[in-house]
Parts: structure tokens; sequence; C-alpha cells
């Protein structure tokens, strides 16, 4: 008990809440804070940006390997893997079957061009007509007497 009566007289009531001030904070502080956090801030962008460099090259260099890992795991995925058993004289042949049907495409569209073009004239044509008998102007009726 004479423990709590040395600590009550320590801190009495009437100096404890008058005695606590608060401090304002050193504007130096402050900045060095603002320096750590943005210090901080550009070394977690370059470990990030340094990781995406690394799995760039990475994957440029085992990405076919990869492929064919994730293709042999996962049947469903073997579209990722491209056909290896390709020679350059496979891949020139459907090239240029590629080719052919891109031209052959295109000659459609050309056709359907010129069919267009025939198709918009008669249009033009049958309008023009039309027009024409239209602005025809009507026989007029004979003129009927009139009575009053």
């Amino acid at each position: 008990m004479a423990l709590a009566q040395d600590l009550e007289s320590q801190f009495s009531k009437d100096t404890w809440p008058s005695e606590a001030m608060i401090q304002p904070a050193d504007p130096g502080s402050k900045r060095a804070s603002l320096v750590k956090r943005a210090s901080r801030g550009l070394a977690r962008f370059l470990i990030i940006f340094c990781i995406g460099v690394t799995a760039t090259l990475a994957w440029q260099s085992y990405g076919n390997a990869a492929r064919e890992m994730i293709a042999n795991s996962f049947p469903q995925l073997g579209w990722l893997v491209p056909s290896a058993s390709s020679s350059p004289e496979q891949k020139l042949k459907a090239m240029s079957t590629d080719f052919a049907t891109v031209r052959q495409r295109v000659d459609q569209v050309a056709a359907n061009q010129q069919r267009m073009a025939g198709d918009i004239a008669k249009l033009m044509a049958d309008q023009q007509e039309l027009l024409q008998k239209i602005s025809v102007p009507l026989p007029q009726a004979a003129a009927v007497p009139v009575r009053r």
C-alpha cells in the first residue's frame, strides 16, 4: 500500500496533465521520412522491373521447352506447342497454301464488287425511269360545266 501512495505522490493528478506537452515534429524528420519512402518505392520498382526483364529473357530462351512441358502435362493445351516436325520446305508450302487462299478470297471480293457495281448501275437506271414516268403530266380531263 505504501508503494501505491508513493506512485500517487510522484504522479499527482494536478501535475500529470499540465506537464505533458506535445512537441511539434521536427521538419527535417518529415523530409527524411519522405526520402526514405521515395527510396523504398524506387527500390521496389527496380526490383519488379528486373524480375520482369529476367522473366522475359528466360521465356525467350526457354519458351519452346516450357511450351512442350506444358503440352505434355496438359494435353488440352497442345495447341501451345508449335509443330516441331515442320521442315522449312513444309513451312514454305503452308505459306504458299495460305497465300493461295488469300488470293482466292481477294478474287472473290473483287467479283462481288463488280456484281455490286452492276446492281447499283441497274438501280440508278430504274430510278431514272421512275422519275421520268412521274414527271410526265397526266392528261387533263375535259372540263365539266358547272350548273348554278
